[in-house]
Protein backbone atom coordinates (compact mmCIF):
# COMPACT_ATOMS: atom_id res chain seq x y z
CA UNK A 1 0.00 0.00 0.00
CA UNK A 2 2.80 2.42 0.95
CA UNK A 3 4.77 1.47 -2.16
CA UNK A 4 1.84 2.12 -4.50
CA UNK A 5 1.11 5.44 -2.74
CA UNK A 6 4.71 6.55 -3.25
CA UNK A 7 4.59 5.62 -6.95
CA UNK A 8 1.34 7.55 -7.45
CA UNK A 9 2.77 10.51 -5.51
CA UNK A 10 5.88 10.61 -7.70
CA UNK A 11 3.71 10.43 -10.83
CA UNK A 12 1.61 13.44 -9.78
CA UNK A 13 4.62 15.32 -8.41
CA UNK A 14 6.33 14.98 -11.80
CA UNK A 15 3.18 16.24 -13.50
CA UNK A 16 3.03 19.25 -11.17
CA UNK A 17 6.79 19.83 -11.50
CA UNK A 18 6.48 19.87 -15.30
CA UNK A 19 3.67 22.43 -15.09
CA UNK A 20 5.65 24.49 -12.56
CA UNK A 21 8.69 24.49 -14.86
CA UNK A 22 6.49 25.56 -17.77
CA UNK A 23 4.98 28.33 -15.63
CA UNK A 24 8.42 29.58 -14.59
CA UNK A 25 9.61 29.58 -18.21
CA UNK A 26 6.48 31.50 -19.31
CA UNK A 27 6.87 34.18 -16.65
CA UNK A 28 10.55 34.49 -17.51
CA UNK A 29 9.61 35.04 -21.16
CA UNK A 30 7.02 37.66 -20.14
CA UNK A 31 9.59 39.38 -17.93
CA UNK A 32 12.10 39.59 -20.80
CA UNK A 33 9.46 40.79 -23.30
CA UNK A 34 8.12 43.42 -20.91
CA UNK A 35 11.66 44.68 -20.43
CA UNK A 36 12.00 44.98 -24.22
CA UNK A 37 8.66 46.83 -24.27
CA UNK A 38 9.87 49.21 -21.58
CA UNK A 39 13.03 49.96 -23.56
CA UNK A 40 11.05 50.46 -26.78
CA UNK A 41 8.48 52.77 -25.14
CA UNK A 42 11.25 54.75 -23.41
CA UNK A 43 13.08 55.20 -26.72
CA UNK A 44 9.88 56.36 -28.45
CA UNK A 45 9.10 58.72 -25.59
CA UNK A 46 12.64 60.10 -25.71
CA UNK A 47 12.49 60.53 -29.48
CA UNK A 48 9.23 62.41 -29.27
CA UNK A 49 10.50 64.60 -26.43
CA UNK A 50 13.51 65.60 -28.52
CA UNK A 51 11.21 66.53 -31.37
CA UNK A 52 9.02 68.66 -29.15
CA UNK A 53 12.05 70.49 -27.77
CA UNK A 54 13.50 71.08 -31.23
CA UNK A 55 12.74 74.04 -33.50
CA UNK A 56 12.17 71.88 -36.54
CA UNK A 57 8.82 71.00 -38.09
CA UNK A 58 10.24 68.10 -40.09
CA UNK A 59 7.95 65.02 -40.28
CA UNK A 60 11.02 62.76 -40.07
CA UNK A 61 10.49 62.24 -36.33
CA UNK A 62 6.89 61.24 -36.90
CA UNK A 63 7.86 58.75 -39.59
CA UNK A 64 10.45 57.28 -37.23
CA UNK A 65 7.86 56.99 -34.44
CA UNK A 66 5.43 55.34 -36.85
CA UNK A 67 8.07 52.88 -37.99
CA UNK A 68 9.18 51.98 -34.45
CA UNK A 69 5.57 51.59 -33.37
CA UNK A 70 5.34 48.32 -35.32
CA UNK A 71 8.10 46.85 -33.14
CA UNK A 72 6.29 47.99 -30.00
CA UNK A 73 3.06 46.46 -31.27
CA UNK A 74 4.78 43.12 -32.00
CA UNK A 75 6.23 42.98 -28.48
CA UNK A 76 2.78 43.56 -26.97
CA UNK A 77 1.37 40.74 -29.14
CA UNK A 78 4.18 38.40 -28.01
CA UNK A 79 3.47 39.16 -24.35
CA UNK A 80 -0.22 38.52 -24.99
CA UNK A 81 0.61 35.05 -26.38
CA UNK A 82 2.48 34.14 -23.17
CA UNK A 83 -0.04 35.60 -20.74
CA UNK A 84 -2.13 32.89 -19.05
CA UNK A 85 -3.21 34.36 -15.71
CA UNK A 86 -5.92 36.97 -15.17
CA UNK A 87 -3.61 39.70 -13.88
CA UNK A 88 -1.38 39.56 -16.95
CA UNK A 89 -4.35 39.40 -19.31
CA UNK A 90 -5.91 42.45 -17.69
CA UNK A 91 -2.70 44.50 -18.02
CA UNK A 92 -2.18 43.43 -21.61
CA UNK A 93 -5.76 44.35 -22.48
CA UNK A 94 -5.04 47.89 -21.26
CA UNK A 95 -1.72 47.88 -23.14
CA UNK A 96 -3.40 46.89 -26.39
CA UNK A 97 -6.04 49.57 -25.86
CA UNK A 98 -3.36 52.26 -25.51
CA UNK A 99 -1.38 50.81 -28.40
CA UNK A 100 -4.43 51.01 -30.66
CA UNK A 101 -5.09 54.61 -29.61
CA UNK A 102 -1.42 55.41 -30.13
CA UNK A 103 -1.44 53.84 -33.58
CA UNK A 104 -4.50 55.89 -34.49
CA UNK A 105 -2.91 59.14 -33.24
CA UNK A 106 0.32 58.56 -35.14
CA UNK A 107 -1.62 57.89 -38.33
CA UNK A 108 -3.61 61.09 -37.87
CA UNK A 109 -0.44 63.09 -37.21
CA UNK A 110 1.13 61.90 -40.42
CA UNK A 111 -1.98 63.04 -42.34
CA UNK A 112 -2.16 66.46 -40.62
CA UNK A 113 0.01 69.51 -40.00
CA UNK A 114 3.09 68.24 -38.14
CA UNK A 115 3.93 71.75 -37.02
CA UNK A 116 1.12 71.74 -34.42
CA UNK A 117 3.18 70.22 -31.59
CA UNK A 118 0.45 70.66 -28.98
CA UNK A 119 -1.26 67.56 -30.33
CA UNK A 120 1.72 65.38 -29.34
CA UNK A 121 1.01 65.46 -25.62
CA UNK A 122 -1.56 62.67 -26.02
CA UNK A 123 1.07 60.57 -27.78
CA UNK A 124 3.49 61.16 -24.92
CA UNK A 125 0.89 60.15 -22.36
CA UNK A 126 0.27 56.86 -24.20
CA UNK A 127 4.00 56.12 -24.34
CA UNK A 128 4.29 56.94 -20.65
CA UNK A 129 1.44 54.57 -19.80
CA UNK A 130 2.93 51.77 -21.93
CA UNK A 131 6.34 52.27 -20.29
CA UNK A 132 4.88 52.20 -16.76
CA UNK A 133 2.66 49.21 -17.59
CA UNK A 134 5.65 47.32 -18.99
CA UNK A 135 7.55 47.94 -15.73
CA UNK A 136 4.56 46.67 -13.75
CA UNK A 137 4.28 43.56 -15.92
CA UNK A 138 8.02 42.97 -15.60
CA UNK A 139 7.92 43.20 -11.80
CA UNK A 140 4.84 41.01 -11.59
CA UNK A 141 6.36 38.39 -13.94
CA UNK A 142 9.61 38.49 -11.98
CA UNK A 143 7.81 37.77 -8.70
CA UNK A 144 5.71 35.02 -10.24
CA UNK A 145 8.80 33.52 -11.90
CA UNK A 146 10.65 33.40 -8.59
CA UNK A 147 7.64 31.76 -6.90
CA UNK A 148 7.34 29.16 -9.68
CA UNK A 149 11.10 28.51 -9.55
CA UNK A 150 11.03 27.95 -5.78
CA UNK A 151 7.99 25.69 -6.14
CA UNK A 152 9.86 23.66 -8.76
CA UNK A 153 12.82 23.27 -6.39
CA UNK A 154 10.49 22.16 -3.59
CA UNK A 155 8.81 19.68 -5.91
CA UNK A 156 12.20 18.31 -6.99
CA UNK A 157 13.18 17.94 -3.33
CA UNK A 158 9.89 16.18 -2.57
CA UNK A 159 10.40 13.86 -5.53
CA UNK A 160 13.90 13.06 -4.30
CA UNK A 161 12.58 12.29 -0.80
CA UNK A 162 9.86 10.03 -2.15
CA UNK A 163 12.34 8.43 -4.56
CA UNK A 164 14.60 7.72 -1.60
CA UNK A 165 11.68 6.16 0.26
CA UNK A 166 10.86 4.09 -2.82
CA UNK A 167 14.47 2.99 -3.12
CA UNK A 168 14.50 2.04 0.56
CA UNK A 169 11.24 0.12 0.21
CA UNK A 170 12.54 -1.59 -2.92
CA UNK A 171 15.72 -2.62 -1.11
CA UNK A 172 13.66 -3.83 1.85
CA UNK A 173 11.50 -5.91 -0.49
CA UNK A 174 14.62 -7.28 -2.17
CA UNK A 175 16.13 -8.08 1.22
CA UNK A 176 12.91 -9.77 2.32
CA UNK A 177 12.74 -11.78 -0.93
CA UNK A 178 16.40 -12.72 -0.61
CA UNK A 179 15.92 -13.80 3.01
CA UNK A 180 12.81 -15.76 2.07
CA UNK A 181 14.57 -17.46 -0.85
CA UNK A 182 17.58 -18.16 1.35
CA UNK A 183 15.33 -19.67 4.00
CA UNK A 184 13.54 -21.84 1.45
CA UNK A 185 16.87 -22.81 -0.12
CA UNK A 186 18.33 -23.67 3.28
CA UNK A 187 15.24 -25.68 4.18
CA UNK A 188 15.40 -27.59 0.90
CA UNK A 189 19.12 -28.15 1.31
CA UNK A 190 18.60 -29.47 4.84
CA UNK A 191 15.93 -31.81 3.54
CA UNK A 192 18.36 -33.23 1.00
CA UNK A 193 21.16 -33.87 3.50
CA UNK A 194 19.27 -34.48 6.76
CA UNK A 195 17.39 -37.54 7.95
CA UNK A 196 13.78 -36.40 8.49
CA UNK A 197 13.27 -38.57 11.60
CA UNK A 198 16.46 -38.01 13.60
CA UNK A 199 17.70 -34.69 12.15
CA UNK A 200 21.24 -36.00 11.67
CA UNK A 201 22.91 -36.34 8.26
CA UNK A 202 21.54 -38.92 5.84
CA UNK A 203 23.40 -41.51 3.77
CA UNK A 204 23.69 -39.19 0.78
CA UNK A 205 25.44 -36.57 2.91
CA UNK A 206 27.71 -39.23 4.43
CA UNK A 207 28.79 -40.44 0.98
CA UNK A 208 29.60 -36.83 0.00
CA UNK A 209 31.67 -36.30 3.15
CA UNK A 210 33.54 -39.55 2.45
CA UNK A 211 34.36 -38.43 -1.10
CA UNK A 212 35.62 -35.08 0.18
CA UNK A 213 37.82 -36.68 2.84
CA UNK A 214 39.17 -39.20 0.34
CA UNK A 215 40.27 -36.43 -2.02
CA UNK A 216 41.74 -34.46 0.88
CA UNK A 217 43.63 -37.54 2.06
CA UNK A 218 45.42 -37.77 -1.30
CA UNK A 219 47.32 -34.56 -0.52
CA UNK A 220 47.35 -34.34 3.28
CA UNK A 221 47.64 -38.03 4.22
CA UNK A 222 45.58 -37.19 7.31
CA UNK A 223 43.86 -40.38 8.53
CA UNK A 224 40.13 -40.74 9.10
CA UNK A 225 38.01 -43.59 10.41
CA UNK A 226 34.43 -44.82 10.25
CA UNK A 227 32.32 -46.34 13.05
CA UNK A 228 29.20 -48.25 12.03
CA UNK A 229 26.63 -48.63 14.82
CA UNK A 230 23.65 -50.97 14.91
CA UNK A 231 21.01 -50.91 17.67
CA UNK A 232 20.79 -54.39 19.20
CA UNK A 233 17.49 -56.29 18.89
CA UNK A 234 15.82 -53.26 17.28
CA UNK A 235 13.25 -55.43 15.48
CA UNK A 236 12.17 -56.95 18.78
CA UNK A 237 11.78 -53.45 20.23
CA UNK A 238 9.51 -52.50 17.34
CA UNK A 239 7.51 -55.73 17.62
CA UNK A 240 7.18 -55.51 21.41
CA UNK A 241 6.62 -51.80 22.01
CA UNK A 242 5.50 -50.56 18.63
CA UNK A 243 7.05 -48.41 15.94
CA UNK A 244 6.52 -45.20 17.91
CA UNK A 245 8.91 -46.53 20.55
CA UNK A 246 11.28 -47.69 17.82
CA UNK A 247 11.31 -44.17 16.33
CA UNK A 248 11.85 -42.66 19.78
CA UNK A 249 14.83 -44.96 20.40
CA UNK A 250 16.33 -43.95 17.05
CA UNK A 251 15.85 -40.24 17.81
CA UNK A 252 17.35 -40.55 21.29
CA UNK A 253 20.26 -42.66 19.99
CA UNK A 254 21.04 -40.09 17.27
CA UNK A 255 20.91 -37.24 19.80
CA UNK A 256 23.20 -39.14 22.20
CA UNK A 257 25.79 -39.90 19.53
CA UNK A 258 25.60 -36.38 18.10
CA UNK A 259 26.32 -34.93 21.55
CA UNK A 260 29.54 -36.96 21.77
CA UNK A 261 31.13 -36.17 18.44
CA UNK A 262 33.92 -33.61 18.16
CA UNK A 263 33.95 -30.50 15.96
CA UNK A 264 34.72 -31.65 12.42
CA UNK A 265 33.30 -35.16 12.91
CA UNK A 266 30.03 -36.30 11.34
CA UNK A 267 27.15 -38.50 12.48
CA UNK A 268 24.68 -39.85 9.91
CA UNK A 269 21.83 -42.32 9.68
CA UNK A 270 23.06 -44.97 7.28
CA UNK A 271 19.81 -46.88 7.02
CA UNK A 272 17.23 -48.56 9.26
CA UNK A 273 18.72 -48.80 12.75
CA UNK A 274 22.30 -48.29 11.50
CA UNK A 275 24.12 -45.05 12.34
CA UNK A 276 27.59 -44.07 11.07
CA UNK A 277 30.23 -41.86 12.69
CA UNK A 278 32.90 -40.35 10.45
CA UNK A 279 35.92 -39.34 12.53
CA UNK A 280 38.34 -36.86 10.94
CA UNK A 281 42.08 -36.92 11.75
CA UNK A 282 41.54 -40.15 13.66
CA UNK A 283 43.47 -43.42 13.37
CA UNK A 284 42.17 -46.91 14.11
CA UNK A 285 43.29 -47.06 17.76
CA UNK A 286 41.75 -43.72 18.68
CA UNK A 287 38.56 -44.62 16.79
CA UNK A 288 38.33 -47.84 18.80
CA UNK A 289 38.58 -45.92 22.11
CA UNK A 290 35.90 -43.45 20.98
CA UNK A 291 33.64 -46.34 19.95
CA UNK A 292 34.12 -48.02 23.33
CA UNK A 293 33.21 -44.84 25.19
CA UNK A 294 30.12 -44.47 23.04
CA UNK A 295 29.12 -48.11 23.59
CA UNK A 296 29.39 -47.60 27.33
CA UNK A 297 27.34 -44.38 27.16
CA UNK A 298 24.59 -46.13 25.18
CA UNK A 299 24.48 -49.03 27.62
CA UNK A 300 24.15 -46.67 30.60
CA UNK A 301 21.77 -44.21 28.95
CA UNK A 302 18.18 -44.23 30.19
CA UNK A 303 16.05 -44.87 27.09
CA UNK A 304 12.24 -44.93 27.39
CA UNK A 305 9.30 -46.25 25.42
CA UNK A 306 6.68 -44.05 23.79
CA UNK A 307 4.81 -44.30 27.13
CA UNK A 308 7.94 -43.12 29.01
CA UNK A 309 8.62 -46.45 30.67
CA UNK A 310 12.33 -47.35 31.08
CA UNK A 311 13.89 -49.36 28.28
CA UNK A 312 17.32 -51.02 28.18
CA UNK A 313 19.07 -50.45 24.85
CA UNK A 314 22.52 -51.52 23.69
CA UNK A 315 24.38 -51.21 20.40
CA UNK A 316 27.12 -52.96 18.47
CA UNK A 317 30.05 -51.06 16.90
CA UNK A 318 32.28 -51.80 13.91
CA UNK A 319 35.42 -49.68 13.41
CA UNK A 320 37.59 -49.27 10.30
CA UNK A 321 40.31 -46.85 9.19
CA UNK A 322 40.47 -45.48 5.65
CA UNK A 323 42.87 -47.29 3.35
CA UNK A 324 43.16 -47.00 -0.43
CA UNK A 325 43.41 -50.77 -0.69
CA UNK A 326 39.98 -51.43 0.91
CA UNK A 327 36.39 -50.19 0.89
CA UNK A 328 35.94 -48.21 4.13
CA UNK A 329 32.19 -48.76 4.46
CA UNK A 330 32.51 -52.45 3.67
CA UNK A 331 35.32 -52.85 6.22
CA UNK A 332 33.32 -51.08 8.94
CA UNK A 333 30.23 -53.14 8.08
CA UNK A 334 32.24 -56.36 8.30
CA UNK A 335 33.53 -55.34 11.73
CA UNK A 336 29.96 -54.53 12.81
CA UNK A 337 28.79 -57.94 11.66
CA UNK A 338 31.54 -59.53 13.77
CA UNK A 339 30.43 -57.50 16.81
CA UNK A 340 26.85 -58.72 16.39
CA UNK A 341 27.97 -62.30 15.77
CA UNK A 342 30.13 -62.27 18.90
CA UNK A 343 27.22 -61.46 21.18
CA UNK A 344 26.34 -57.78 20.45
CA UNK A 345 26.96 -54.79 22.76
CA UNK A 346 30.62 -54.74 21.83
CA UNK A 347 33.17 -53.02 19.57
CA UNK A 348 35.05 -54.88 16.84
CA UNK A 349 37.88 -53.57 14.64
CA UNK A 350 38.20 -54.32 10.96
CA UNK A 351 40.66 -57.16 10.29
CA UNK A 352 40.62 -58.44 13.89
CA UNK A 353 38.48 -61.31 15.16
Amino acid sequence: MLLSSCIVSIFYLNKIKTFSEYTAATYLECMELSHQLEVSATNEESLLSKYLLSNTDSPVYIFALRQNHNELKQIINDINEHAFDDNLKENITLLKKHEIELDKLLSELLDSDVSDKSRYQSVLSHYSFIRNASVEISNYSSNRYETARLNTIKLVDSSLVISSILSFLFLMILAFCFAFILKISTTLELKTIRDPLTGILNRRALDEKLRTLTLYNEHSKIPFSLIMIDIDHFKNTNDTYGHQTGDKVLIDMAALLDSFIRPGDFVARYGGEEIALLLVDTGLDEAFMIAERLRNSVENHQFTTAEDTPLNVTASFGVAEFSRQTDLIKEADTALYKAKSNGRNRVCISGLF
